[in-house]
């Protein structure tokens, strides 16, 4: 599917057969978010892929040699790709993002265990993962400061 709104193309991908994915809430948070963050950045083009537990595992096993089920896993067009330098890699003239994929089975999961709706948990994984296609990173606690708080204002933003 694709949808070009606010210049910034959204393509979902559904690989998995568990959930029905709700696509206008998925575009609707994606093209939220890009706004909030990132705010005149267009055109911009960002993939999401729904999964299941065994394909993010996969996926996860291959690409960051670590072999077990994680949520959500994204993978930017380049390292310069920071909403305000253009992307390295240009597709169809827009700046090519990256790629989010998203385990439904782990988010819906996840939502029981925190006492959460689904559609809450995939809204943050979406925002995480929209981070990461920005280059934002946790691996250093700084960094990982800096991305919870937006997260976090990000979720705010988003149910006002």
């Amino acid at each position: 599917m694709t949808r070009q709104e606010m210049g910034i193309e959204i393509l979902i991908l559904n690989l998995q057969n568990k959930i029905r994915p709700e696509k206008k809430y998925l575009e609707w948070v994606i093209k939220k978010t890009v706004k909030k963050n990132f705010p005149g950045f267009s055109p911009v083009e960002i993939g999401l892929v729904l999964v299941n537990n065994r394909q993010i595992r996969e996926i996860n096993r291959y690409y960051r040699k670590v072999d077990r089920v994680t949520d959500v896993i994204a993978f930017p067009s380049s390292r310069n790709f920071n909403g305000s330098t253009p992307a390295k890699v240009i597709k169809l003239n827009r700046a090519y993002g990256g790629d989010i994929f998203i385990s439904v089975e782990k988010a819906r999961s996840q939502a029981a265990e925190y006492g959460s709706t689904y559609k809450n948990e995939i809204a943050l994984l979406l925002v995480h993962g929209i981070l990461h296609v920005f280059n934002y990173d946790h691996t250093r606690k700084k960094e990982a400061a800096e991305m919870e708080r937006k997260e976090r204002e990000t979720l705010k933003w988003l149910k006002t």
